[in-house]
């Protein structure tokens, strides 16, 4: 197995293997893992944006009145650059309800991210030690350099995980 984590997801992927490595040294589902790959996320660059974290999400559109205007959001918001892509990915992350004032449906998002805030500081906090300490091979993609913090740096300078930066791509760097 190779666990994979987009962004939040690549906080939970590393500090999952962590602890499978820690705590299951001699299981087999710990003896499965190969490796771990983390998707644009930075500890330093993700606690540096929590403070503005719920703002950011308060800020979404509540609803939309149809899926284009949801791939439209997507694209235009910078998640995604690649509109195909958006046309698949961005459908999924809401789900129709009926509005009771009109009668017609709605799309709403389809989780409640404001539901997660009092867990976002641990996702995140320690996340680059727990990843350049991993015993299994590591990778990370960014969707840009600066997003780099100094630990990081030197660590792949010294060769102790595989990164790829992507140029000319949104935060879903996977899609674009």
């Amino acid at each position: 197995m190779v666990l994979i984590g987009h962004s939040m997801g690549g906080a939970i992927a590393t500090k999952t293997v962590a602890h499978l490595e820690s705590n299951m040294a001699d299981s087999e589902l710990k003896k499965a893992i190969l490796g771990c790959v983390i998707i644009d996320v930075v500890e330093g660059t993700a606690m540096e944006a929590l403070p503005f974290m719920e703002q950011i999400v308060k800020n979404r559109p509540v609803h939309f009145p149809d899926l284009a205007s949801v791939v439209k959001y997507g694209v235009i918001g910078g998640q995604v650059k690649n509109k195909k892509s958006a046309r698949i990915s961005m459908p999924a992350q809401v789900k129709s309800v009926k509005d009771n004032a009109t009668g017609l449906d709605k799309y709403v998002w389809r989780t409640d991210l404001l539901a997660t805030k009092e867990y976002w500081t641990q996702w995140f906090n320690g996340l680059t030690t727990s990843f350049l300490g991993l015993q299994t091979k590591k990778m990370l993609f960014l969707a840009g350099a600066e997003r780099m913090d100094t630990e990081l740096t030197v660590a792949h300078m010294q060769g102790k995980y595989e990164m790829h930066v992507i140029a000319d791509c949104g935060h879903v760097i996977q899609e674009d």
